[in-house]
């Protein structure tokens, strides 16, 4: 991209590949914790970038059977990029045969008029929510630029048929959004059936879990609701210094 440096992250793990790819080169959501919030949103990407972008990073390690899901969870909020997200996704089947599911992050800016346009073509389609805070004024200081609580959850529910599973993503931060109340109010949030993800802050080539994780965790499963405290795949990616190429860069 002329200017910039940007790329696909490829997460291998065991049984399945994930081809996490940008949709824009900036981004205007502005989350405080996000690397992709130092710089303002340049443009939208086009389909053939980011396509190009999917075919670079399986001609460095090619299928190998395992599953393959592309997932828009890079730079950028796919959402804003809806046409263009979809028109790769109607390519898909035509670069490899062992794509077998899209995921979406949404941040519930336009949930109103956006989400019902997340469209993954002929693939069950994910959606993973950055909600990382259910009560409003903590949330309004993590993501700055979003809907409303109550009016993103409304549009989940109107438009859940149209994915194959939900899920709720959380950065847990320590002093930020990790009180007892905090965590009261994400356990009554949405459907018992959106599994809650507790990732860690991701800061300066290094993983920070919070202090409460497993507490969260454990607290989570009481109420009833699945949560899952992922370490592995933020070490993995820390480690290999991959995280601070995760948003575009001028070059």
């Amino acid at each position: 991209m002329t200017g910039y440096r940007t790329g696909a992250l490829d997460i291998s793990l065991a049984a399945r590949r994930i081809i996490s790819v940008p949709t824009q080169l900036g981004c205007r959501i502005g989350c405080t914790f996000c690397v992709s919030g130092e710089g303002p949103l340049a443009r939208n990407l086009t389909s053939p970038e980011i396509l190009h972008l999917v075919e670079e990073a399986l001609r460095a390690a090619p299928p190998d059977g395992r599953p393959l899901e592309l997932s828009f969870t890079r730079e950028g909020e796919p959402a804003l990029n809806w046409r263009q997200a979809a028109a790769v996704c109607e390519a898909l089947p035509g670069i490899s045969a062992d794509f077998d599911s899209v995921r979406y992050c949404f941040s519930g800016l336009g949930a109103d008029r956006l989400l019902g346009k997340l469209d993954g073509g002929s693939f069950p389609t994910r959606l993973q929510l950055s909600l990382h805070a259910a009560r409003q004024p903590v949330r309004d200081r993590l993501v700055r630029n979003s809907a409303p609580l109550p009016t993103i959850l409304a549009a989940i529910q109107l438009h859940q048929g149209r994915f194959s599973s939900i899920e709720l993503n959380v950065v847990l931060q320590d002093g930020v959004n990790d009180s007892d109340e905090d965590l009261a109010a994400l356990a009554r949030w949405g459907s018992p059936a959106w599994p809650i993800l507790l990732n860690p802050l991701l800061r300066d080539g290094a993983e920070v879990p919070g202090r409460r994780a497993e507490y969260f965790e454990s607290r989570l499963r009481l109420a009833g609701r699945t949560a899952r405290r992922y370490r592995e795949i933020g070490a993995r990616i820390s480690r290999g210094g991959i995280y601070p190429l995760m948003a575009a860069r001028r070059r």
